[in-house]
């Protein structure tokens, strides 16, 4: 829907719908990519909600893995992660948390103890590819196993 007010349009549409739609849109193509049910990729410009949209996305399109997405926020001050995995692998003990732990500590922060979901992130920009090699070998071990 789409209002009028002094003279500009404004759209009605909620940002965290259209968010969702973006996420849907990408999640088919990066879970296609997964290399023995690992999804470890880099998406800047992510806030930590849109982080997580897309690692859910991704994650429920596998069947069975892990999803990593790390990257710097739009701003370019803080980067976050998102780390997801699926039941089957919570049940044979594969742990978001420990998964992106890691990671995390890359980037200057941390995150949640969840093990099928976790978001969190710190200061360290710079960490950003750092924090992907580390997340990216985690996420390898835990679904080998």
């Amino acid at each position: 829907r789409f209002r009028n007010v002094t003279g500009v349009q404004t759209c009605a549409l909620p940002i965290s719908s259209l968010r969702a739609q973006a996420a849907a849109a990408q999640a088919g193509d990066l879970a296609a990519a997964a290399e023995d049910g690992v999804v470890a990729v880099r998406r800047d410009g992510l806030d930590p909600d849109a982080l997580r949209l897309l690692a859910t996305a991704v994650r429920d399109r596998l069947g069975s893995g892990i999803v990593a997405i790390v990257g710097v926020g739009a701003e370019g001050t803080k980067a976050g992660l998102a780390v997801a995995v699926t039941r089957d692998l919570v049940d044979r003990g594969a742990s978001a948390a420990a998964i992106a732990q890691g990671a995390a500590k890359a980037l200057g922060g941390g995150t949640a103890k969840n093990p099928e979901l976790v978001v969190g992130g710190g200061p360290r920009v710079d960490g950003v590819d750092e924090a992907l090699d580390l997340v990216r070998a985690a996420a390898a071990a835990a679904a080998a196993g």
